[in-house]
């Protein structure tokens, strides 16, 4: 004989020869004759259904509460199958199409779920699927789901740009890299789709040809050489995208050795998304993207005067560090200015390098000033190295790190300087 209590109607369901309903209220019987018999009964309030152990097996019925009818039947648990269902009383905007499934031993199976965005609002809209099943452990399992609509821009536009008017592949130690990362930005509001990119040259690649940006994103791929020479190159990226301005977009890709140059490290302070951009203007106009930590990188050549704005209001562009190519010995303090839409700073910067870099497994840090700590971190902000010290020239051991591009803090009596390390 099989017992449960309904809940949600304040019924007592009783199963033997017949399946037998009780109202706990009103006292009233309604039995429907010649159903199957059950060992036991059991109410899902969320499904709304009954369960029933099949008398004479061990298999389990799903019962329709008010027609006592069977909705569907579940294997016996000690066959290995899994019966599952979703729940149906889930939005109208949501929907699965494979409401049951039976799941042999050691398989898998997909649940996929539809979306009907018509007739709704922006906003965010969350439900959850109730999945039941013959899981003794887990008989039922609820996952969230959460669907975003965003306000469709009228007359929005897509607009591409790249943090890099010029993808370069610096020569270090007399040997090129094998890529360059760039990244792609929208700087629009409409979604921008680009079909297709690649280089006229063919030993040039692209790790991801096809991007679909949202309004205001950014994704970054590798620009990979895969010559296995060591020769310089100047060849074009050739970009096709639905950009409001050009459907087409040609990009320098080249190789840079032999001269002597600046980079010049810095961070805006404030809430920076990742799509911001400096301008700068002076002996030579041109723009730098700032990532998504605050951090900028400019080139800058022996002599030339420079002035950054950032993009919004009441950024502050404050310069860290400094770094010289093809200069192998020490330099004194350098003075420079950075001039933001708020104010003007005058920082005096030690003349600190590392050596090598790129590299596998040791950095010298190479300082004009004492050495009071250091950070490493790699380009999503994840500290993996970090010391207090008090030298001038410390040595780091960085051959437990996998290869890329990590920001190296380095504390002095002056502040914080950053310098970008390649790890190979």
């Amino acid at each position: 004989m099989g017992l449960t209590v309904d809940q949600k109607r304040n019924k007592l369901y009783v199963s033997r020869t017949d399946m037998t309903s009780i109202d706990l209220q009103t006292k009233t019987i309604s039995t429907i004759p010649n159903s199957k018999s059950y060992n036991s009964l059991s109410y899902s309030s969320p499904m709304d259904l009954l369960y029933g152990l099949m008398s004479g097996s061990d298999s389990v019925a799903a019962i329709i509460p008010n027609t006592k009818e069977v909705l569907y039947t579940f294997p016996a648990i000690q066959n290995g199958y899994i019966a599952l269902q979703q729940s149906n009383s889930v939005a109208e905007w949501l929907q699965v199409s494979n409401s049951k499934t039976i799941i042999p031993p050691g398989q898998t199976s997909t649940l996929v779920l539809n979306v009907n965005t018509q007739n709704l609002n922006p906003g965010f809209y969350n439900e959850q699927i109730l999945l039941t099943s013959n899981d003794p452990f887990q008989p039922e399992i609820a996952v969230p789901v959460q669907l975003k609509i965003e306000k469709e821009v009228e007359n929005g536009v897509a607009s591409l740009s790249l943090n890099t008017d010029t993808i370069t592949f610096y020569r270090r130690n007399g040997i090129l890299p094998d890529s360059v990362l760039v990244t792609f930005y929208n700087t629009g509001d409409a979604k921008l789709e680009i079909g297709g990119m690649g280089c006229l040259d063919s030993t040039f690649s692209v790790s991801n040809g096809i991007l679909n940006l949202a309004a205001k994103a950014s994704e970054q791929i590798y620009i990979k050489h895969e010559s296995a020479n060591n020769t310089d190159f100047s060849t074009h990226l050739i970009v096709c995208s639905n950009d409001s301005k050009s459907n087409y977009k040609k990009v320098v890709v080249r190789s840079k050795t032999g001269k002597n140059y600046y980079i010049l490290s810095g961070t805006i302070l404030g809430d920076v998304p990742s799509n911001t951009v400096l301008n700068i203007s002076g002996d030579t106009t041109f723009t730098a993207n700032v990532e998504a930590n605050g951090l900028v990188y400019l080139e800058i050549n022996p002599g030339q005067n420079i002035t950054i704005t950032p993009q919004k209001d009441g950024y502050e562009f404050f310069p860290q560090s400094i770094t010289f190519n093809n200069i192998q010995t020490d330099i004194s303090d350098i003075d420079f200015t950075a001039t933001t839409l708020t104010s003007a700073k005058d920082i005096l910067i030690c003349a600190i390098s590392i050596s090598p870099n790129p590299a596998k497994d040791k950095i010298t840090v190479n300082s004009s000033e004492y050495l009071y700590g250091y950070e490493l971190l790699d380009i999503n902000g994840k500290t993996h190295l970090l010391e207090k010290l008090q030298v001038k020239n410390p040595t780091i051991d960085i051959s437990t790190l996998v290869a890329g591009t990590y920001i190296l803090k380095l504390r002095t009596i002056k502040g914080i300087s950053e310098i970008k390390v390649i790890k190979e």
